[in-house]
């Protein structure tokens, strides 16, 4: 189950380790569910409480140093370490040739010590490439071999490339949730429709199953919806069934 406080009230949807949430503006709903390292929690998944220090957000602006750091926590880091294995960054044989030197020119056994800090090395010395936006091809690659202490929470926040599909192989690893502003894209088939949320204004509706969908949308049109009409819809048909399905989902009340 998920559960979030959203305009000063709580809600449940179901949760099976992916959510599709659509809604008009997408990062103010993010920003309004998600708390502060010192604010009550208004997200809860699996009992679990999300805030921002365990959760990790990607949307079209998120770079590669958003993702992935040089602190000792991290899997970069800790790669650096294994590649250094027992040896030195720096030439210890210069420094304790300095040490030597200083100190015997200002007579003083040891106003130079030696200090050998590897993390303050490794960040003079390293740093992540900060150019470049996220690309789909690197993200993924990325993600899988991330490490954490506890399951986190991936948000992707209406990235063009995101689908259910592609999602899946984090599942694993992650939790996640999808935040766009139209499902077509993100699913591509009727049975996926159990996995989405539409939010409007303070009106969500949970689809659950797919005859609830169809049940919803039949009584706001007063027409019979089948199975290909929703098919048509996802597809992003021209079809005059699908321009009414689009302004009903788009209009949850």
């Amino acid at each position: 189950m998920l559960s979030f406080k959203y305009e000063n009230n709580w809600y449940e949807i179901e949760y099976f380790g992916i959510k599709i949430i659509e809604t008009k503006f997408t990062t103010n709903f993010i920003k309004s569910i998600i708390s502060e390292d010192d604010e009550q929690a208004k997200l809860i998944i699996e009992n679990k409480s999300f805030k921002w220090k365990n959760i990790l957000y990607i949307n079209e602006m998120t770079r590669y140093s958003d993702l992935i750091s040089l602190n000792k926590n991290s899997i970069i880091y800790k790669k650096i370490i294994e590649y250094i294995g027992d040896e030195s960054l720096i030439k210890d044989e210069i420094i304790d040739s300095i040490i030597k030197n200083i100190n015997q020119e200002f007579e003083f056994e040891n106003l130079l010590i030696k200090q050998y800090d590897i993390n303050k090395i490794i960040n003079s010395s390293l740093s992540i490439n900060n150019s470049n936006y996220v690309e789909k091809q690197n993200l993924f690659k990325i993600l899988n071999k991330l490490e954490f202490d506890e399951k986190k929470l991936i948000i992707f926040d209406n990235v063009n490339y995101i689908n259910y599909e592609i999602c899946k192989q984090l599942l694993n690893n992650f939790n996640i949730l999808i935040v766009c502003t139209d499902i077509r894209g993100i699913i591509n088939n009727i049975n996926q429709l159990e996995l989405c949320c539409f939010i409007n204004d303070k009106k969500i509706f949970d689809v659950i199953n797919q005859e609830k969908l169809t049940s919803y949308l039949e009584l706001k049109m007063s027409l019979p919806i089948s199975n290909l009409d929703i098919a048509n819809y996802l597809e992003n048909k021209n079809d005059q069934k699908s321009s009414i399905i689009h302004f009903y989902l788009k209009n949850i009340s």
